[in-house]
This record gives C-alpha cells, structure tokens and sequence, in this order.
C-alpha cells in the first residue's frame, strides 16, 4: 500500500471511532436527561421549598457545585423543607445537562427558560424560599442564608 493509502485508512479509522463516540456520549446524556425527568421533586409535599437557580457559565456557581450537592443530601432526610437545584442559561442544552449531572440526582433543567421568567432571576446564583403554594417567600440574601441554615451538614 501506498502512503495516501495508509493516510486515508488512519483517517476513516479516526472518523469511525468519533461517530461512534459521538453516539455512545448522545445515549448516555439522553438517559440520564430521563432519569432526572423521572426524579422525585424533593419539594413535593413540603412546607418550604428552597431554591437555587445555577447558570453553566457562572464561575461561582461552578466553584459551589459540591457544597450544593450536599444541601441536597441534607434536604433529603427533611421531611418539613425540600430543596430544589435548576440549571438554566447556559449556551447550550448540553452545558445545562453537565452541570445538572455534576449534581446529581434532585437537579431540574430549566431548557426553555420558563422558571428563570416566573422567579424573575437576575443573577448567578440565585437563591429563593418557596411556600407550599409556590409563592416566593424570600429571595436573595435572606433565601441564601435560609437554605444555608436549613441544610447545612450536622
């Protein structure tokens, strides 16, 4: 064989395993795209509900990620408050979806933006308490400080 041969093999080799990558990586966001849809809404049948609204591209919500994912734990042993983390504004469908997965189970993707309008957010982090009836109750700093003394490690 001939070296344009050898290039065009190693080439269509390379090709094949990207589409195949590709493929596998689609599957694997699509099947945990379902399972956070299927997920229980850890503020079902609660009280209070605590909020957090993260953006993909916000440097801060990146670095509290783990602290965020802790919260959540502790909101699952809670049976008076829950706690809800949304992921939205993000470039793509696919930043959202990596930082919901870098959460974990209990994150929601806002795709379309429709919880950002209702709860107004304006900012990156956002924090919010919601009563049983959805109203907002506490915004800002003092829905920060709330979710923080409420599911913070004992």
């Amino acid at each position: 064989m001939n070296r344009y041969a050898w290039v065009f093999l190693i080439g269509f080799s390379l090709f094949l395993w990207k589409q195949n990558h590709e493929r596998v990586e689609r599957s694997r966001q699509a099947e945990y795209a379902r399972a956070l849809a299927s997920a229980e809404d850890g503020c079902e049948g609660r009280k209070f509900c605590g909020v957090i609204y993260l953006a993909p591209w916000c440097p801060a919500c990146r670095v509290h990620v783990p602290r965020f994912r802790e919260f959540l734990a502790q909101a699952r042993t809670r049976k008076d408050t829950g706690l809800r983390i949304v992921v939205g504004q993000g470039k793509s469908e696919a930043q959202n979806l990596e930082m919901a997965q870098a959460i974990g189970p209990g994150s929601v993707i806002d795709s379309d933006g429709s919880i950002a309008r209702k709860l107004r957010v304006n900012r990156f982090p956002s924090f919010f308490v919601l009563a049983e009836d959805q109203k907002v109750v506490h915004e800002g700093a003092a829905a920060q400080q709330w979710v923080s003394e409420s599911f913070r490690a004992q």
